[in-house]
């Protein structure tokens, strides 16, 4: 029989053959702490005071939260203005402040150690280039810079890349792992969180480099991101990706694959809650089709947004479906006081949503009538999936949230013992 880690190495083998499946880690011991990282990172724990990184990003670990995660402000950020950015950022000099042999030496052993136990050691590379321009700027801004400052946004890239370059060679040449941990999300669970084309242009140039210095030096390659990745799958390949940490049911091509994963999935499926869309629009709606300038002045409004993606095959009449037949009918309901709608920016992150439409109503009981019982009398399209209105997948093709103007609460104010986290 062989051990998990034989298991782990004939798994990763093109023609490998297993004899079962691991669990997550099984096979390989993670071990995240280095000079490195802990230089940049400093000392978190939960319960933590909030601090600084040695990028300058306010990290925040309050006890209830399940990890340190960034702080990202208005007021904070440390790159405010992107044509600026050698002036706002200093990147840590790891390659000063870390090199010396005596500082890995305590690590080094632990290494051995984990190797002589017969488990495989894995480092860690946390915060990658993606992450990392996230957190210096605030995901908005990083995304409208890849747009309108793309030479600035490119010298940047190449920066964190060459921090991240010697990040590796650190962890390399010092360690000698037999897996590295790349930490590094690129999407949500729907869809990349930029085109395809701008990670290519961008990010993919930065993996190359250090991903072939770990390949030419014998490190098993894993890659965090447990994200929607479908588009770039074969470009991880030639990135040279052994291991892919954090697939989702979502990037499975097969036919009947969701059915059985769905209740495994992260967020979504059985648990009750929607699968995350990272749907843009447009700053103003395309078209306004009821009740323009009504306001909180007017009454309460209980809003009513919804996104559609209309099956294969089916973009075009399925739109003029919902123009032409759905959004007349709710227009004609007295209930609705507002509607308005816009396609989605699909080539931005190639969201598989098509259509975004916002409806208000003066409370859930309107809504209920008008999108419930009324909508039982709509002709059902040929291309339905589902017998009743919308006759698409929940949460999948059809997938909405309900916003109102004046809250029936204020946590933050009435404070009771619970402080909502997102």
């Amino acid at each position: 029989m062989l051990k998990a880690s034989e298991i782990l190495l004939e798994t990763i083998k093109k023609d490998g053959r297993p004899e079962r499946l691991l669990r997550q880690y099984e096979g390989a011991t993670f071990y995240p702490p280095n000079p490195a990282n802990n230089y940049v990172r400093g000392n978190r724990h939960r319960g933590m005071e909030p601090m600084k990184d040695l990028f300058g990003t306010e990290i925040l670990w309050p006890q209830e939260q399940l990890a340190a995660m960034p702080h990202v402000t208005e007021d904070n950020k440390v790159i405010d203005d992107i044509t600026e950015w050698k002036e706002q950022l200093v990147i840590p000099d790891i390659v000063g402040q870390c090199s010396d042999p005596a500082l890995w030496e305590p690590f080094k052993q632990k290494a051995q150690e984990i190797k002589d136990s017969g488990s495989l050691f894995m480092a860690f590379m946390p915060t990658g280039v993606f992450e990392r321009l996230n957190f210096l700027m605030g995901f908005e801004d990083m995304l409208v810079n890849f747009l309108l400052e793309p030479e600035d946004m490119m010298d940047l890239c190449n920066a964190i890349g060459e921090y991240r370059f010697q990040l590796t060679k650190l962890i390399v040449d010092n360690l000698h792992p037999d897996i590295i941990l790349s930490h590094d999300d690129w999407g949500s669970k729907q869809s990349l969180f930029i085109s395809p084309d701008t990670w290519r242009e961008f990010i993919k140039p930065q993996y190359e480099r250090f991903y072939k210095y770990m390949k030419d030096h014998g490190v098993i390659v894993m890659h965090h991101a447990d994200s929607f990745m479908e588009p770039i799958i074969e470009d991880m390949v030639d990135l040279g990706i052994d291991i892919w940490q954090g697939t989702l049911p979502e990037n499975a091509k097969e036919e009947g694959f969701m059915a059985d994963g769905e209740a495994a999935r992260a967020s979504g499926g059985d648990n009750g809650c929607p699968p995350f869309i990272f749907a843009f629009l447009p700053i103003f709606w395309e078209q306004d089709l009821k009740g323009a300038g009504r306001t909180m002045v007017d009454g309460p409004n209980y809003r009513w947004q919804f996104l559609v993606s209309y099956p294969e095959g089916h973009k075009e009449d399925g739109d003029q479906w919902m123009m032409n037949e759905v959004l007349p009918a709710f227009a004609a309901m007295p209930e609705v006081t507002r509607m308005m709608t816009s396609k989605v920016k699909k080539e931005i992150n190639n969201c598989h949503m098509d259509r975004c439409v916002e409806m208000w109503f003066d409370g859930p009981e309107e809504w209920y009538h008008c999108a419930v019982e009324n909508t039982a009398s709509f002709k059902k399209p040929e291309w339905a999936e589902y017998d009743n209105f919308p006759y698409l997948r929940p949460q999948f093709q059809f997938a909405s949230l309900f916003l109102t103007d004046i809250a029936t609460s204020d946590n933050l104010k009435q404070y009771r013992g619970y402080l909502p986290m997102r």
